[in-house]
């Protein structure tokens, strides 16, 4: 994730008012699978849905979450309604058995996490945004980083929208000025950054194989957009060099109306709106959120008091790539920048450290420890072992 670029963290995390209450860690189940069928329209902000839930557990209840905004309909099995208690933001599922599949029908006006209104041009559009624990306003979902799943949406909206989501398209379906859009994931991801865009794109395919990399801009901005996003397979190529294959089945880069200057949804990456300007000023800020797909959605911080193991490899591998292209003194240069905002903050926040024992609000690890220190570190591991040894770690 970008915060709207690194040089205004300092000033993100001194101002920054939002809180969000942290969803305590259970080790009692493991969600398998997710399948989200969701309704859209432009008659109202209100969506239904139906998941679907599959996995295991040890006890009687699976733990979810979903905000009370979220009426609930039913929840039932293949053969029975199932009991359930609602504690705030908790949902506890009475299940029969220790592998279950259950469907819960529910509906309302998201308070947060599926963000509907209006684009800069006025255009009506729906963006999931759900870092850190926020899917939980509109999705069903145990929000927390340490289970992952895999996931299918299948998004039914006006015909005049496209949507954009996680995984692989498997399906478009109209009939009557209704689309139906299914997308469906062979990887397990993080809730928080298991999402859907829909809007009205203009999208162009860059790569064809061994994956898709396609880019979905608003018309308005498809002559920007669109060169500012074709630069997605070099970078692609410089990571998978050093750290294997890409890890999923296609990647998307989508302009989006995101609270997020770039936020590393799995194969589906959204930017903020602004970003973009057709002179390529946001390279640095494409090769972070692709970083990302390495690091953070597939190898994954198990609680977020570890978010470094996201940010700051990600910066890290950002500043590899930017080293790459143009060479030493870059890398030197943003080194240099890193090191002083580290200080900076530590004179603003003496006591912080990078992995601190308790996390109370998620976005306190927004900071230049989790980017910066965090790319310090892996800089001086490199330093010390050697390029060959460091990208075999």
């Amino acid at each position: 994730m970008n915060r709207l670029f690194f040089l205004t963290l300092v000033a993100f995390i001194v101002s920054f008012s939002f809180e969000t209450k942290i969803i305590a860690q259970t080790t009692s189940q493991n969600i398998e699978s997710y399948k989200f069928d969701i309704k859209l329209t432009d008659s109202s902000n209100a969506i239904d849905v139906i998941s679907t839930i599959t996995g295991s557990t040890t006890k009687e209840t699976v733990v979810l979450n979903l905000d009370e905004s979220m009426v609930i309909h039913d929840i039932s099995n293949s053969t029975n309604h199932l009991r359930y208690t609602r504690a705030n933001d908790s949902l506890y599922v009475y299940v029969p058995n220790k592998h279950f599949h259950f469907n819960i029908k529910y509906s309302g006006i998201p308070k947060d996490g599926l963000i509907i209104g209006n684009n800069k041009y006025g255009n009506r559009t729906f963006f999931g945004d759900n870092w850190p624990n926020r899917a939980k306003y509109w999705l069903s979902v145990y929000d927390h980083p340490s289970d992952k799943a895999k996931v299918e949406f299948v998004v039914t909206a006006p015909s005049h929208y496209e949507v954009v989501s996680n995984g692989k398209l498997i399906n478009i379906f109209t009939k009557d000025s209704i689309s139906t859009y299914e997308y469906k994931t062979s990887k397990e991801i993080p809730t928080k950054v298991m999402v859907i865009g829909v809007a009205k794109f203009v999208h162009k395919n860059i790569q064809n194989s061994p994956y898709d990399i396609e880019s979905y801009v608003y018309p308005e901005d498809k002559n920007i957009a669109l060169k500012d996003y074709s630069i997605a397979p070099q970078i692609t190529a410089y990571f998978e060099s050093k750290l294997g294959r890409y890890p999923f089945d296609k990647l998307y880069n989508v302009q989006s109306t995101t609270k997020y200057g770039g936020m590393e949804n799995a194969g589906c990456i959204f930017y903020d709106e602004y970003s973009v300007d057709g002179k390529g000023t946001n390279e640095s800020l494409i090769a972070h959120e692709i970083a990302h797909q390495w690091f953070g959605n597939t190898v994954s911080e198990s609680n977020w008091n570890h978010l470094w193991l996201s940010e700051g490899f990600a910066t890290y591998l950002e500043y590899l790539y930017m080293e790459n292209k143009y060479g030493k003194d870059t890398l030197n240069s943003l080194m240099n920048k890193s090191r002083l905002l580290v200080l900076k903050y530590k004179n603003m926040f003496p006591n912080d450290v990078l992995v601190p024992k308790e996390v109370k609000d998620p976005n306190s690890m927004l900071n230049p420890y989790s980017y910066h220190k965090g790319a310090w570190v892996l800089h001086m591991l490199r330093l010390e072992i050697g390029d060959d040894t460091f990208f075999k770690i």
